[in-house]
Protein backbone atom coordinates (compact mmCIF):
# COMPACT_ATOMS: atom_id res chain seq x y z
CA UNK A 1 0.00 0.00 0.00
CA UNK A 2 1.36 3.46 -0.57
CA UNK A 3 0.24 5.05 2.42
CA UNK A 4 -0.40 3.07 6.19
CA UNK A 5 -1.61 -0.10 3.78
CA UNK A 6 -4.99 -0.28 5.97
CA UNK A 7 -8.54 -0.47 4.93
CA UNK A 8 -10.89 1.94 3.93
CA UNK A 9 -9.89 6.13 3.66
CA UNK A 10 -10.35 7.79 6.69
CA UNK A 11 -8.86 11.11 5.15
CA UNK A 12 -12.22 11.37 3.08
CA UNK A 13 -14.37 9.50 6.02
CA UNK A 14 -13.55 12.23 7.97
CA UNK A 15 -15.54 14.77 5.97
CA UNK A 16 -18.28 13.61 5.42
CA UNK A 17 -19.40 10.80 7.51
CA UNK A 18 -20.40 10.94 11.03
CA UNK A 19 -17.38 10.68 12.95
CA UNK A 20 -15.13 13.82 13.72
CA UNK A 21 -11.63 14.56 14.69
CA UNK A 22 -11.22 17.68 16.74
CA UNK A 23 -7.64 18.74 17.04
CA UNK A 24 -5.55 20.09 13.70
CA UNK A 25 -6.54 19.76 10.02
CA UNK A 26 -7.60 16.16 9.34
CA UNK A 27 -4.89 15.61 6.91
CA UNK A 28 -2.17 16.47 9.29
CA UNK A 29 -3.39 14.94 11.76
CA UNK A 30 -3.73 11.60 10.07
CA UNK A 31 -0.53 11.93 8.58
CA UNK A 32 1.48 12.35 11.69
CA UNK A 33 -0.41 9.38 12.75
CA UNK A 34 0.19 7.47 9.92
CA UNK A 35 4.04 7.99 10.31
CA UNK A 36 3.99 6.82 13.72
CA UNK A 37 1.99 3.96 13.38
CA UNK A 38 4.75 3.18 10.63
CA UNK A 39 6.84 1.81 12.88
CA UNK A 40 4.67 -0.62 14.75
CA UNK A 41 5.62 -4.02 13.97
CA UNK A 42 1.60 -4.60 14.45
CA UNK A 43 0.86 -2.41 11.28
CA UNK A 44 4.54 -4.05 9.48
CA UNK A 45 2.71 -7.35 9.14
CA UNK A 46 -0.01 -5.91 7.97
CA UNK A 47 2.01 -3.91 5.49
CA UNK A 48 3.44 -7.31 4.49
CA UNK A 49 -0.03 -8.85 4.59
CA UNK A 50 -1.59 -6.30 2.30
CA UNK A 51 1.44 -6.92 -0.17
CA UNK A 52 1.13 -10.48 -0.12
CA UNK A 53 -3.04 -11.01 -0.92
CA UNK A 54 -2.29 -8.41 -3.43
CA UNK A 55 0.33 -10.23 -5.38
CA UNK A 56 -1.86 -12.96 -5.10
CA UNK A 57 -4.41 -11.14 -7.10
CA UNK A 58 -7.15 -11.02 -4.61
CA UNK A 59 -9.68 -8.08 -5.28
CA UNK A 60 -8.02 -5.55 -2.86
CA UNK A 61 -10.95 -3.26 -2.71
CA UNK A 62 -13.43 -6.09 -1.20
CA UNK A 63 -10.45 -6.78 1.26
CA UNK A 64 -10.53 -3.95 2.64
CA UNK A 65 -14.46 -3.52 2.79
CA UNK A 66 -14.23 -6.51 4.63
CA UNK A 67 -12.00 -5.72 6.91
CA UNK A 68 -13.45 -2.01 7.66
CA UNK A 69 -16.38 -3.94 8.40
CA UNK A 70 -15.01 -6.55 10.68
CA UNK A 71 -13.47 -3.40 12.61
CA UNK A 72 -16.56 -0.94 12.49
CA UNK A 73 -18.21 -3.71 14.70
CA UNK A 74 -15.70 -4.08 17.23
CA UNK A 75 -17.74 -3.33 20.29
CA UNK A 76 -19.96 -6.46 19.69
CA UNK A 77 -22.51 -7.66 17.27
CA UNK A 78 -26.18 -7.18 17.36
CA UNK A 79 -27.01 -10.96 17.44
CA UNK A 80 -30.98 -11.64 18.07
CA UNK A 81 -31.42 -7.77 19.18
CA UNK A 82 -32.27 -7.25 15.21
CA UNK A 83 -35.23 -9.71 15.10
CA UNK A 84 -37.26 -7.11 16.98
CA UNK A 85 -39.59 -9.61 19.48
CA UNK A 86 -39.45 -12.84 16.52
CA UNK A 87 -38.71 -15.99 17.76
CA UNK A 88 -35.17 -17.27 17.90
CA UNK A 89 -34.05 -20.37 16.22
CA UNK A 90 -34.10 -22.83 19.00
CA UNK A 91 -37.58 -21.74 19.73
CA UNK A 92 -38.87 -22.22 15.94
CA UNK A 93 -37.10 -25.69 16.25
CA UNK A 94 -39.40 -26.90 19.27
CA UNK A 95 -42.44 -25.88 17.64
CA UNK A 96 -41.25 -27.76 14.54
CA UNK A 97 -40.54 -30.91 16.86
CA UNK A 98 -43.89 -30.52 18.11
CA UNK A 99 -45.74 -30.36 15.28
CA UNK A 100 -43.69 -33.11 14.01
CA UNK A 101 -45.15 -35.27 16.58
CA UNK A 102 -48.15 -34.50 16.45
CA UNK A 103 -48.18 -35.29 12.66
CA UNK A 104 -46.29 -38.51 13.56
CA UNK A 105 -49.58 -39.79 16.07
CA UNK A 106 -51.73 -38.57 13.25
CA UNK A 107 -50.33 -40.83 10.93
CA UNK A 108 -50.48 -43.83 13.03
CA UNK A 109 -54.09 -42.86 14.11
CA UNK A 110 -55.30 -42.98 10.10
CA UNK A 111 -53.57 -46.34 9.50
CA UNK A 112 -55.17 -47.61 12.40
CA UNK A 113 -58.68 -46.77 10.99
CA UNK A 114 -57.43 -47.76 7.43
CA UNK A 115 -56.92 -51.40 8.84
CA UNK A 116 -60.54 -51.09 10.40
CA UNK A 117 -61.85 -55.18 9.21
CA UNK A 118 -63.82 -54.07 5.21
CA UNK A 119 -63.02 -50.17 5.50
CA UNK A 120 -59.94 -50.29 2.95
CA UNK A 121 -62.51 -49.73 0.79
CA UNK A 122 -63.75 -46.64 1.49
CA UNK A 123 -60.29 -45.22 2.24
CA UNK A 124 -58.92 -46.04 -1.78
CA UNK A 125 -62.42 -44.90 -3.13
CA UNK A 126 -61.39 -41.35 -1.51
CA UNK A 127 -58.27 -41.64 -2.64
CA UNK A 128 -56.86 -41.42 1.03
CA UNK A 129 -55.56 -44.80 1.00
CA UNK A 130 -51.62 -43.29 1.45
CA UNK A 131 -52.67 -40.55 3.92
CA UNK A 132 -50.54 -42.70 6.60
CA UNK A 133 -47.30 -42.55 4.52
CA UNK A 134 -48.08 -39.08 2.83
CA UNK A 135 -48.39 -37.81 6.81
CA UNK A 136 -44.83 -39.64 7.67
CA UNK A 137 -43.08 -38.18 4.76
CA UNK A 138 -43.99 -34.68 6.05
CA UNK A 139 -42.72 -35.36 9.32
CA UNK A 140 -39.94 -36.35 7.93
CA UNK A 141 -39.67 -33.55 5.54
CA UNK A 142 -40.16 -31.02 8.98
CA UNK A 143 -37.63 -33.09 11.05
CA UNK A 144 -35.24 -32.08 8.21
CA UNK A 145 -35.96 -28.30 8.57
CA UNK A 146 -32.50 -26.53 9.87
CA UNK A 147 -33.50 -23.71 12.25
CA UNK A 148 -29.89 -22.79 12.80
CA UNK A 149 -28.59 -19.32 12.72
CA UNK A 150 -32.51 -17.75 12.13
CA UNK A 151 -32.85 -14.48 13.53
CA UNK A 152 -29.71 -13.73 14.27
CA UNK A 153 -27.10 -11.18 12.42
CA UNK A 154 -23.74 -11.05 13.56
CA UNK A 155 -22.20 -8.46 11.14
CA UNK A 156 -18.67 -8.89 12.81
CA UNK A 157 -18.26 -12.59 11.82
CA UNK A 158 -20.15 -12.65 8.32
CA UNK A 159 -17.65 -9.36 7.39
CA UNK A 160 -14.81 -12.08 8.45
CA UNK A 161 -16.45 -15.11 6.95
CA UNK A 162 -16.84 -13.34 3.65
CA UNK A 163 -13.33 -12.27 3.99
CA UNK A 164 -11.81 -15.56 4.55
CA UNK A 165 -13.62 -16.76 1.74
CA UNK A 166 -12.85 -14.50 -0.63
CA UNK A 167 -8.87 -15.06 0.03
CA UNK A 168 -9.83 -18.66 -0.28
CA UNK A 169 -11.75 -18.47 -3.51
CA UNK A 170 -8.87 -16.23 -5.16
CA UNK A 171 -5.75 -17.98 -3.26
CA UNK A 172 -6.76 -21.45 -2.71
CA UNK A 173 -6.23 -20.87 0.80
CA UNK A 174 -7.51 -18.78 3.91
CA UNK A 175 -4.36 -16.91 4.64
CA UNK A 176 -5.31 -17.04 8.13
CA UNK A 177 -2.58 -15.04 9.32
CA UNK A 178 -2.60 -12.18 6.76
CA UNK A 179 -6.99 -11.80 7.41
CA UNK A 180 -5.06 -11.84 11.73
CA UNK A 181 -2.80 -8.96 10.70
CA UNK A 182 -5.40 -7.04 8.63
CA UNK A 183 -8.24 -6.65 11.27
CA UNK A 184 -6.13 -6.09 14.44
CA UNK A 185 -4.07 -3.09 12.21
CA UNK A 186 -7.74 -1.73 11.41
CA UNK A 187 -9.20 -2.28 14.93
CA UNK A 188 -6.29 -0.16 16.37
CA UNK A 189 -5.99 2.55 13.44
CA UNK A 190 -9.73 3.21 14.00
CA UNK A 191 -9.05 3.51 17.62
CA UNK A 192 -6.37 5.80 17.03
CA UNK A 193 -7.89 8.18 14.22
CA UNK A 194 -11.23 8.46 16.70
CA UNK A 195 -9.61 8.66 19.96
CA UNK A 196 -10.80 5.57 21.21
CA UNK A 197 -8.72 3.19 23.60
CA UNK A 198 -6.44 0.91 21.66
CA UNK A 199 -7.24 -2.54 21.61
CA UNK A 200 -5.32 -5.68 22.25
CA UNK A 201 -5.18 -8.08 19.44
CA UNK A 202 -8.42 -9.40 18.99
CA UNK A 203 -8.48 -11.88 15.96
CA UNK A 204 -5.44 -14.54 15.74
CA UNK A 205 -4.72 -17.14 12.72
CA UNK A 206 -5.96 -20.28 15.57
CA UNK A 207 -9.27 -18.55 16.17
CA UNK A 208 -9.55 -17.44 12.46
CA UNK A 209 -9.04 -21.03 11.71
CA UNK A 210 -11.53 -22.14 13.95
CA UNK A 211 -13.96 -19.87 13.32
CA UNK A 212 -14.15 -20.60 9.37
CA UNK A 213 -13.74 -24.54 9.87
CA UNK A 214 -17.31 -24.31 12.07
CA UNK A 215 -18.70 -22.25 9.16
CA UNK A 216 -17.65 -24.65 6.81
CA UNK A 217 -19.58 -27.56 8.62
CA UNK A 218 -22.24 -25.64 9.24
CA UNK A 219 -23.12 -25.18 5.63
CA UNK A 220 -22.12 -28.94 4.65
CA UNK A 221 -24.80 -29.81 7.27
CA UNK A 222 -27.04 -27.14 5.38
CA UNK A 223 -26.51 -28.14 2.28
CA UNK A 224 -27.31 -31.74 3.27
CA UNK A 225 -30.59 -31.41 4.26
CA UNK A 226 -31.48 -29.20 1.64
CA UNK A 227 -30.35 -32.25 -0.33
CA UNK A 228 -32.19 -34.77 1.76
CA UNK A 229 -35.57 -32.64 1.53
CA UNK A 230 -35.28 -32.03 -2.20
CA UNK A 231 -35.26 -35.35 -3.33
CA UNK A 232 -35.40 -37.51 -0.20
CA UNK A 233 -33.50 -39.77 1.72
CA UNK A 234 -31.32 -42.27 -0.52
CA UNK A 235 -31.87 -45.97 1.02
CA UNK A 236 -28.29 -47.69 0.98
CA UNK A 237 -27.67 -49.85 -1.83
CA UNK A 238 -27.94 -53.24 -1.11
Amino acid sequence: MNELQLPGNHENETQSGPKKLSTGTESERLKTLRTELRKDPLFQEAVKAYQTLAEKRCDMEMVKEYVGSAAEYEGGNLGHLVTFGLPRGQEIARRLRVVNRQITKLAKRVAEIREVAGFTTHMVEADAYSVPEELENIASKLSRVCTEGFGEWFPQREAVLDLLELVQRTTGRPHYAEVSALINAELVWQAAVYGGELPDPQFDPDSLKMLFKRHKQRETARLRKQSETRYGVREPDV
